[in-house]
């Protein structure tokens, strides 16, 4: 048994585990009213996902020939969203949280 046949597993427990995150994040520091634009914000972007990403995985298997550099599109934009929420918690603790 290859120790890579678990990689895919503990990805997706990664991903499924980090989806909460992004909710939690919403709620903790905005006003109930903005926090209802931002779930509806991140539920809106979450469902464009599927919908473009064939046709771009699509697309750069056409270009390169390979379906390996769709998969490290997709690994890039999973270490974006993380980047993007580390920053994102970070600032928000900085600041006094906003009482509704």
């Amino acid at each position: 048994m290859k120790v890579f046949q678990f990689v895919p597993r503990f990805a997706t427990i990664g991903i499924a585990a980090a989806t909460p995150l992004f909710f939690a994040l919403i709620t903790e520091y905005l006003s109930k009213a903005a926090a209802a634009c931002g779930i509806a914000l991140i539920s809106s972007l979450g469902n464009l996902g599927p919908a473009v990403s064939p046709s771009l995985n699509g697309l750069i298997q056409q270009w390169t020939g390979s379906t390996a550099y769709g998969i490290y599109l997709v690994m890039a934009m999973y270490v974006l969203a993380g980047l993007i929420l580390l920053a994102a918690v970070h600032a928000a603790r900085t600041t006094e949280p906003r009482v509704a």
